[in-house]
């Protein structure tokens, strides 16, 4: 990847193995909370405003189908091309490569309740990942109305 390898990687940013595939280190995590209450249903507990983490998707690997809950914000820093594969709501598959972006850009899948998958073609990819845990346009509704 450019000038540096994985390993490299994994441990500058002290990266983890994550638990659908491919190594990740939290980066952010509010602390302003939504109660459940107020959130759509298919969520077991109150949840942070917005967490981000780096993510790193080896070469040759992939991010297990999961659903996504929440809007998502991707930052490409590093590598190649990486698949998406999306089942949508209405179950259709979509798939989109990032080749079809600069890098150091961003994507915005604002899609919750699809599922997803990620995945390498010829090289390793660094991304960082920034969760919303409900549309942005709930997340200010929510704030207007408790603050």
């Amino acid at each position: 990847m450019q000038n540096y390898s994985v390993q490299q990687f994994i441990k500058h940013f002290d990266l983890q193995p994550h638990p659908e595939g491919g190594y990740y280190k939290e980066t952010y995590r509010s602390d302003e909370m939504i109660p459940v209450n107020t959130l759509p249903s298919g969520f077991k507990g109150d949840r942070n405003m917005a967490t981000a983490i780096y993510f790193l998707l080896e070469k040759g690997n992939f991010s297990a189908f999961h659903r996504i809950k929440s809007d998502e914000c991707w930052h490409f820093y590093a590598g190649q091309t990486l698949e998406v594969y999306m089942i949508m709501p209405d179950g259709n598959l979509k798939i989109i490569k990032s080749q079809q972006v600069k890098f150091f850009s961003m994507w915005y899948l604002p899609i919750p309740g699809l599922l997803q998958l990620l995945q390498t073609v010829h090289h390793s990819v660094l991304l960082g990942v920034l969760w919303f845990r409900d549309s942005i346009s709930e997340i200010l509704n929510w704030y207007t109305l408790h603050n």
